[in-house]
Parts: structure tokens; sequence; C-alpha cells
């Protein structure tokens, strides 16, 4: 019974109900519930049960103690390997320190040698230089000047080396003994210069960077060296076609440069930044000059479309050869170049926009009233001239335009965009006010105010005898429509873009004013 007992205590899912369960099942054959059941045989499987129990429960002790007591050595093992390790490692990063210190001082002894050897042979490099220097303008004081590397073309670059010691020491020679010489060195400098020019375009225009790069390095001690780099740069340049899709050919053209700029030249920040600079204030600001002028005179919004569409694409091409040439994005660099480029077309901007604004917004006004046939009148003059009209023909909503409203606001928001992006934002919040008085001047007073002070005059000539007319319902109904559109182009358009400026309360205050005065017009047009 111990076995089995054991057996059923080892499983996984072992449960004491199904333990005593499983006894009694086994202790009866299953009669627990006859008659003939005897109730001392369970008893005495129980007892032996438990003693069975109680010796498996004594063993186990002893194997957890046995277990323990194995575990405590293995500890102990452990822990006098891990302080031996940590001794070793200590010894290790000593004897580490001794060496690199050793090291240092044999590297520090190294090097105050080779200075010491370099001072002492510095001078006699030194003095064999001016030696062979000397030897050359000896030869140039008698009149020589095609002797030595002189007289090889193959040695090219050693003649821009002498030739250019033997300049540095003419230009300090102002004896009239060494006149003729000095002159003859000049003479023979400007050669060798034109030679190495030669050179670097030819390798310029076989693509051998290389080549390239060697000539380059010679020439950055000539004094015309900044031409050649000119030179360099304007040939480059050339790739770009006089098309109307210049900013297209930007980027790639950058890309293709600045491969090459890094790879030919030392100083390769510098030259990239004096090639874009010169692309910039040459062929764009030329570009954008000439697109923009042919329109100032005769198509204003043409002219300011098309300065919108070119500052914003000269942002986006700054944008991406700041990260193709890697410059900071604290520096004012780009900044600096897309001002130069607009500032002649930024600096009457915001009056032009007002005056396209203005001239829109009265164009479509006249091209309305003069399609229903009706022209504006004075509040003193039209009333005679409208007595003599029937009530219904005057009281509906034909004075009043959805299409109107919706261009004049399309046109205002327009206005406002350009506006976010050619403006400086010191003087955004005043220029979007201006515009904003525009809109509320032409839309607001001189359509939506005059249609209702129209009705509200006609209305004073009506016989109250006659049927009330209820014309003015579906008048007011389009009025409420209108006003809606303006209070949400003056919420999205209008009030983010000043929200942190002073102008906001004014722009607030004048949408409030706006709003009572058509109120109370439309309270007394009721009334009436």
């Amino acid at each position: 019974m111990a076995h089995l007992v054991l057996k059923e205590i080892e499983q996984e899912n072992f449960s004491v109900d199904n333990l005593i369960e499983n006894l009694s099942y086994k202790a009866t054959d299953g009669r627990v519930s006859q008659t003939d059941f005897d109730p001392l045989i369970l008893e005495n499987i129980f007892r032996k049960t438990i003693d069975d129990l109680k010796i498996i429960n004594d063993k186990t002790k002893q194997n957890i103690q046995v277990l323990e007591i194995e575990c405590q050595k293995e500890k102990d093992i452990c822990k006098d390997k891990i302080l031996m390790l940590e001794n070793s490692y200590k010894d290790s990063y000593d004897y580490l320190s001794v060496l690199d210190k050793r090291i240092s001082n044999v590297s520090t002894t190294m090097s105050d040698m080779g200075s010491q050897l370099e001072n002492l042979n510095r001078p006699r490099l030194n003095l064999f230089e001016s030696h062979k220097t000397a030897k050359y303008f000896d030869k140039f004081m008698d009149g020589i000047d095609n002797s030595g590397v002189f007289a090889d073309d193959s040695k090219l670059e050693q003649a821009a080396e002498v030739i250019y010691k033997l300049y540095i020491l003419s230009n300090d020679l102002n004896d009239e003994k060494f006149l003729k010489a000095n002159e003859l060195v000049l003479k023979k400098y400007s050669e060798i210069e034109i030679k190495l020019f030669q050179k670097f375009h030819d390798a310029f225009y076989k693509n051998d960077r290389k080549e390239m790069k060697k000539y380059l390095n010679i020439l950055s001690n000539f004094k015309n060296y900044q031409e050649c780099v000119n030179e360099f740069i304007k040939n480059l340049q050339m790739a770009i076609k006089n098309s109307d899709d210049l900013f297209s050919e930007i980027i790639p053209l950058c890309a293709k440069t600045n491969e090459i700029i890094n790879e030919v030249f030392l100083n390769n920040e510098r030259i990239m930044e004096q090639f874009v600079k010169d692309l910039f204030l040459d062929r764009v600001q030329t570009h954008v000059s000439t697109n923009l002028e042919k329109y100032r005179e005769t198509d204003l919004e043409k002219y300011l479309d098309t300065l919108y569409l070119f500052y914003n694409k000269t942002k986006r091409i700054s944008k991406e050869l700041s990260e193709l040439m890697k410059i900071s994005s604290e520096s004012t660099f780009f900044n600096k170049l897309l001002n130069e480029v607009f500032q002649v077309h930024l600096k009457d901007y915001v009056n032009l926009e007002k005056i396209n604004l203005q001239n829109k917004f009265r164009a479509h006004l006249d091209r309305f009233y003069e399609k229903i046939g009706h022209t504006k009148k004075t509040q003193s003059g039209f009333v005679s001239n409208l007595l003599s009209k029937q009530t219904s023909e005057i009281i509906d909503d034909r004075f009043l335009s959805h299409d109107v409203t919706t261009l004049c606001i399309d046109d205002a928001k327009k206005s406002i965009n350009r506006s976010l992006l050619l403006c400086d934002a010191n003087i955004q919040p005043k220029a979007i006010d201006d515009m904003y008085e525009i809109v509320c001047q032409n839309l607001c007073r001189d359509h939506l105010y005059y249609s209702l002070d129209l009705h509200i005059n006609a209305l004073s000539s009506v016989d109250f005898r006659q049927e009330i007319n209820l014309h003015i319902f579906p008048f007011i109904k389009q009025m409420n429509d209108l006003m809606y559109l303006f209070e949400q182009f003056t919420n999205v358009s209008v009030i983010p873009p000043v929200m942190n400026s002073p102008y906001y309360q004014k722009i607030m205050n004048k949408l409030n004013q706006i709003c009572t005065d058509l109120e109370i017009k439309i309270d007394n047009s009721l009334e009436k």
C-alpha cells in the first residue's frame, strides 16, 4: 500500500480528497454503502497509510538535509573560486596599469626623440632647399629661365614648387640689381600657373578626379587659385539648361557637385557653399526675376501666385540642400540666400497683396451687380427709385450672392496663405489684420450691410393695409448662411496665425461688431 500512496503523491495533479477516496475504495472493494461494511478495516487502512506517510516524510527530510549540505559545499567552493578570480583580476589590472604606464613613457620618449631628430634635420633640409632655390635664382640673375626642371614639361610639379619659392623670394628682394631677375621670375610664375590651370581643366573635362585633386593642391599656393575655383564652379553650373523647370535640376546637380568637391577639394565645405551661393544668386535669382517681372504690371494675381510658387520651391530646395551638405539647423546660410534672392520682390509684397485683394473683391461685386442689373446707390439716393417697384420684387434674396461670398473668402484665404510664407513673422499679424479689414469692408459692409439697408429702406414704403410680405424670411436665412461662411473663415484661417499677437483681440472685436451690426439690422427689418 505504501508504494501506491507514494506513487499517487508524486503526481503533479495530486489531490488529498482523491487519495482518501482511492484508499476507501481499495480497502472495501467498493462496498462502503453495503450493510456488511466493516469500518475497522477502513480505520486500519487509514492508520497504516498515515504511518507510511510519516515514514515517507522522514525520508524526504533526510534527503533534503543531504541536498542542503551538498548545496552549501558547492556554494562554498564557488565562493572561493570567485574570490580567487577577483584577486586574479585585481593583479591583472595592476599589471596592465604598470604596462600602460611603460608604454606611455616609451611613446613619449620616442615622440621626443622624433621631435629632436626633426629639429636637427629641419635646418639641414631648409639649408638644402634654400641652396637649391638660390642656385635657380642665380640662373634667373644671369637671364636663364629654362634650366633644370623648367626645361622639362614632364616635371611641371617640381617646377611649380621651385617657382613658388622663387616668387616669395623675389618679393623680398627690392633692390634694383634684382629687378631683371624678379621680372623673369614673375613671368615664369605666370607661365607655370597657366600650365597648371590647363592641366586642371583637362582633368576636369576627362572627369579624372585624382588629377584634378593633384593640380588643385599645387595651385592652392598660387595667387590666382580662387580664379581657378570660380571657373570650376562656373563650368559645373553650365550643366543647368535655361528651361522653365530650373528648380528640378538643382538638387541632382548639387548632389553630383557635392560628390566631386568632397573628393577633389580639401576645404570641401567652403567650396560647396560657394557653389550653392553662386547658383542661387546667379541662376535662381535671374530665373525668378525674369519670370516675375513679366507679370507685375499686367497680371498682379499671377505675379503673386508665381512669387509664392518660386519662394516655396526655393525654400524646399534649401532644406534638401541643407541635409545634403550636412549644415547645422542653427546655421543661417540658406536663410540669408533666400532673402537675397527674393528681397527685391518681398519689400513691397504686403502692399501688392492688399491691392490685389481689394481689386479682386471689387471685381466680384461689380460683376454681380451688373449681372442682376442693379446700380449701387447711396443711402439717400435709392429710396425713391425703389418706391415704384413692387414690394415682392424688392424683398427677396437676389441682392445676396452665395457665389460672390465664396469667391471673396477663397481669395482672402489664398492671400493669407501666401502671407504666412512670404511675410516676416514680426509683420504677419498686421498684414493679416489689414487683409481681414478688406474682407470686412468689401464683403460685409459693401455687400451684406448694403443688401440689408436696401431692404430696410424698401420696407418703409410698404402699405400696411396690404397683405404682409413674407419674402423677408428667405432673405434672412440666406444672410445667416453667408454669415456662417464668414465666421468659419475667421475662425479657421484668420484667428490661428494671430492667436499669440495683440491683433487677436482686434480681429475678434471686428468680428463681434460685424455680427452685432447685422443682428441689429435684421431686427429692424423684422420690426418693419
